[in-house]
Order: C-alpha cells, then structure tokens, then sequence
C-alpha cells in the first residue's frame, strides 16, 4: 500500500540518533544554524552596560568633587575666622572662593593685622581685605550690620596690601565724620610707641600705655632703680578698652628689664605693639648677663631685637677685663716677687669697686712663664694671687667670696720663646661665678 506524499513514514531510523548516516547530516546542520538564529539585540547588551558605567562613574567623580570643595572653603573659612578671633579681630566676616580669602567688615585698624594673621595660615592662597567698614563711606558686599569696632578714632592710613587684581576697585571715598572713641588706635594692639633711654645714670620713659595699671608698673620699677630724681617720667595713658591679651605681661616683663638697667652704660629700648627692640652697652660682664637673663624672660613679646655689649663704665669706668688687661700690661709686681706695686694697687682698687657691688663668686688665677724651676713658678704664681687676693679683702670684698689658686707656667697662652710671649704668660686672672 502506497501513503500520500503529504504524510511521509516515519521510520524507525529518524527516532535513533545512532543508526544511519542521515540523521547525523541534519543535526550537523543544526549546529551550524544555531547561530544565526540568536536575536540581534544580544550583540549590543555589554556596551550598553559599559557606557552606562562610564556616565554613572563620571557623575558620581563630579559630585565627589563640588562636595570635596565645599568642604575645603568650609574647613579653611573657619580656620580664617578662629585665627582672627585669636588676634583679638572680632565680627569679620570671611569670605572664601577656592582657597581665596576676602575679610570684610573690617575697620582700617584691624586690616593690617588681619592681613598678617591670614597671611601665615595654611591653605589659604591669597588674601583680600576690604577696609571700608568705619573709616570711609564705601560699599560692602553682603554686610547688613555695621562691623564691631566701629567707634575707632579718627581716620589713619591703612598700611595693609593692596587687594588682588581681580578685586573691583574702590570708588572714590568720603572721609567719614570723627568719631570720639576711647578705644585702641589704628595698629596698637598693646603698649603704643613706647621709648626707654638709659643716659648718665638717668632713665626716660616716653610713650603711651593702655591704662594706669601699667604705668604705675613701670613707675614703680623706675623710682625704685634709678631713684625718683633720676627718672624723667613721660608716659601717656589712653584709657583703652576693651582689654589686649598679653599686655599686662609685656608691661611686667618690660619692668624687670628695667630693674636691671642702673649700672648701664647706655640703653635705648623701643616697644611697639608685641615688638620689642633693645639695645644696652654693659659696665661688666655680670651686668650683661643681668640684662640678657631679664630680655630671656620676656616670653610676652611676639619679637625681640637684642644687642647687649660690654664697654666703659659710666664717666668713663672701665670694666672689669679692661682693668684686668691694665693690672696685666703694668709693672704690677716686684720683679721674682709677689709684692704689688702702687700702680698694681690703684688698679685693683678700681676692680674692687667694681666686684663690690656684686655678690658673685671670685676666683684669682696666678700664672707665669716659664722661666725658672717649675716648683719655684708655682709658689711665684700662688703667692701673686694671694697678694691680690688681700688687696680686694683690704678694699671691702667678702673674703668668703675669694679664691686664689697660683698654676705656675702650667697654662701658657703665648710661646716662651719670645719676650713678648712670656710677658703675656705671666698674668692673673679674674674667674667670676654668678
């Protein structure tokens, strides 16, 4: 029997993956159609994804960075503000673009401080003051309130810098009405322009404090060194308010300098503001290091400038390693002896003067060439300072203050070679121990 063509038999052999070659023809083919049957859409699925990333992670480092520079402005804008409430600059307003600072809202008094202040902090790149807030009439951007220190005196020239280029430039300006204040002037935050002069046993003080409190300071430290007579008092109060941080300091430090001042030959002292500059020429060594101990101490001031020196005593004295180099250069000794001449004496009495107003430890140092038995130099040079040691005794000087040693020609500082040399060798020394 015959089947239509419509309906083929279905043999055994196409249900069996095994048997005949012809079943395995069509899964070959299968295999090679499979994959153009795979949907086009498929092929553009891992860019799509990859762009997406991109853009996400592109969006996500631009806001990263807007939040990371406000946070920068943020953090340095309020270091700017801290760092001038620490200077005693109060109610600024701070202004931050990037790391550009503009302060407003300051009077002229405060600009070249601020300046200063903002200047030294980290972070910030560049500083712009506007100064118009008191002294003249001149816009201020973003200021509804007056600024806190607008009762200043009168108008003073600003000495802060000139603002950046891009700032706008300031309209031409109307000196504001004089304001009576009793606070601060411009660019005197603690003793204004204040002068010491140490002359021929006279001391000037000449200047301006903030109130009677630390004149009396300094009055009282004057009279009791140098003597009411001897103290030409010129000093100015301004009762200021409000109070300057560390001024009552700076005003006791600068009296203890005083107290040291008397046996000076000369001394000029400048203070302005937390600045101290000074200048002394001593009448010994003991005095300098009085001077110097007392200018250490004065931890108060933001500068010091010191020049302390030793020169001639007042009318003329000399100092103690000037009499000493004379008592040397002399026939200050019997030849082979230790007996002191009268020119030897007169010198020492002059140092007598001068170790008697002190309280420091004396050791006299005998020594001598090397001409001679060494034993018979050590006894020469122990009994020379013996003898001079008597001297200071006869004059005045504690004995419980002296001590004499004699080293011979054990400690040459010159050849013996030459006369010249055993001249320098054979000397005394003066070793004073505070």
């Amino acid at each position: 029997m015959v089947l239509p063509p419509s309906t083929p038999p279905r043999s055994n052999s196409e249900s069996t993956v095994a048997s005949g070659p012809t079943p395995q023809i069509e899964l070959d083919h299968q295999r090679q159609v499979a994959p153009e049957t795979v949907p086009q859409r498929n092929r553009w699925r891992v860019p799509a994804i990859a762009l997406l990333g991109l853009t996400l992670f592109g969006t996500l480092g631009v806001l990263t960075s807007l939040i990371k520079i406000d946070s920068i402005e943020d953090r340095l804008q309020a270091a700017a503000i801290e760092r001038l409430e620490e200077a005693g600059i109060i109610g600024a307003t701070v202004e931050m673009d990037g790391r550009d600072a503009t302060v407003v809202g300051l009077s002229v008094a405060d600009s070249a401080r601020a300046q200063a202040v903002l200047d030294d902090e980290w972070g910030i790149r560049q500083v712009a003051i506007d100064s118009s807030g008191d002294d003249v009439e001149a816009p201020t951007p973003n200021t509804t309130e007056p600024p806190a220190s607008a009762t200043t005196n009168a108008p003073a020239p600003s000495t802060t810098s000139p603002p950046p280029e891009t700032t706008a430039p300031t309209p031409e300006t109307t000196v504001a009405p004089t304001i009576t204040s009793t606070s601060l002037p411009p660019e005197q935050p603690a003793i204004v322009d204040l002068i010491l002069t140490v002359q021929d046993g006279e001391l000037i003080l000449d200047g301006e404090v903030l109130d009677n409190g630390q004149r009396d300071t300094l009055r009282a430290a004057a009279i009791e060194t140098f003597g009411e007579e001897q103290f030409d008092d010129r000093i100015r109060v301004l009762d200021a308010t409000p109070e300057i941080p560390g001024s009552d300091d700076r005003v006791n430090e600068l009296a203890q300098i005083v107290k040291v001042l008397a046996p000076a030959t000369s001394a000029s002292a400048t203070v302005l503001a937390d600045e101290l500059s000074i200048e002394v020429v001593a009448a010994s060594e003991n005095d300098a290091q009085d001077v110097d101990e007392a200018i250490f101490k004065a931890l108060s001031f933001e500068s010091i400038d010191a020049s302390v020196e030793v020169g001639p005593g007042q009318d003329g004295q000399l100092t103690l390693p000037e009499l000493v180099a004379e008592f040397n250069s002399l026939d200050s000794f019997t030849t082979g002896t230790s007996d002191i001449t009268e020119d030897g004496t007169a010198v020492l009495t002059q140092i007598a003067g001068l170790l008697g107003n002190t309280t420091d430890a004396i050791q006299i140092q005998g020594h001598t060439d090397s001409e001679g038995e060494l034993l018979d130099n050590l006894r020469l040079s122990q009994g020379r300072a013996d003898s001079v040691a008597a001297v200071l005794i006869e004059e005045g000087i504690d004995r419980s203050r002296i001590i004499s040693l004699g080293f011979g020609e054990n400690e040459p500082i010159a050849s013996n070679d030459s006369d010249e040399g055993r001249a320098e060798n054979s000397r005394i020394e003066f070793v004073i121990t505070p």
